[in-house]
């Protein structure tokens, strides 16, 4: 059973989704597509340009790290770069090549106050995750041999992928299948796990693969570290004929929905 968000908790899911990716900042591109910070000021808003070289900004996610140093992860130049001032100026690096990499990407920092980055790779239609250990960035698969994005369904650059690291370094995704659906996958350091959440159950057949249950979602961990999804999908219905059981009429609503993993299972 998946409960309907209600307004209150719409509101909040809204705000985590916002807080997710300004942490109190903003990135962005302007019209020169450079990346762009803007800070709130004691009377009026700050703007750095925090990389000024080649077409970057787009697909951007930040967060502020404990010493108030600020990560923010893009895509310039058709690869993912990553960009802070954790040493008193900006510094840009290029995290991942291979292929057109860094879309949806979704910044979080670990414990130890050291970026990871969940991204598409649309040239490869997989979900990767890259992480930096204080040192150098590493690259892999996430839920290497599940669906991560088949068939690229992210190729048109809309959507949304949710990414948090728990208490304990346990990574927890969500993100929409190439049989449209959403799906979550977690990492405890060892061993990945992977479950279908919504499949669009309970629609007409006839029309269960337009769903797109999950393109946009976002996830967050609840006070005893347990996922919560919001997100979006299309429920598509039909009428039919109950002497030739020929379909008399289809239609669909678009709708938020919330789903928490409960140890049944995903409700």
């Amino acid at each position: 059973m998946h409960r309907p968000l209600t307004a209150s908790l719409l509101v909040l899911t809204m705000l985590l989704a916002l807080v997710g990716s300004m942490t109190l900042s903003l990135s962005e591109s302007d019209e020169d597509s450079s990346l762009t910070v803007a800070r709130s000021g004691a009377t009026a808003w700050l703007h750095d340009r925090a990389e000024a070289v080649g077409n970057a900004g787009s697909h951007s996610s930040m967060e502020i790290a404990p010493d108030g140093s600020m990560w923010i992860a893009h895509v310039k130049d058709g690869d993912l770069h990553v960009t802070n001032n954790a040493d008193g100026y900006w510094f840009t690096e290029q995290v991942y090549s291979f292929g057109e990499t860094g879309r949806m990407a979704n910044l979080q920092l670990d414990s130890n106050g050291y970026p990871r980055v969940a991204h598409i790779d649309i040239t490869n239609h997989v979900l990767r995750i890259s992480r930096h250990d204080g040192n150098s960035w590493s690259t892999t698969t996430v839920a290497p041999g599940e669906d991560t994005s088949e068939d690229g369904p992210y190729t048109d650059n809309i959507g949304r992928i949710g990414f948090r690291i728990g208490a304990d370094g346990t990574e927890h995704y969500s993100y929409y299948t190439g049989d449209y659906d959403l799906a979550y996958s977690s990492y405890d350091g060892t061993t990945w796990s992977t479950q279908i959440i919504d499949d669009g159950q309970g629609e007409s057949e006839d029309y269960d693969g337009y769903s797109r249950m999950g393109r946009w979602s976002d996830l967050v961990l609840g006070p005893s570290g347990q996922p919560e999804v919001a997100y979006t999908g299309y429920f598509v219905d039909a009428t039919y004929n109950p002497v030739t059981n020929q379909i008399e009429d289809a239609w669909y609503m678009e709708n938020v929905r919330h789903a928490i993993l409960t140890p049944g299972g995903w409700t």
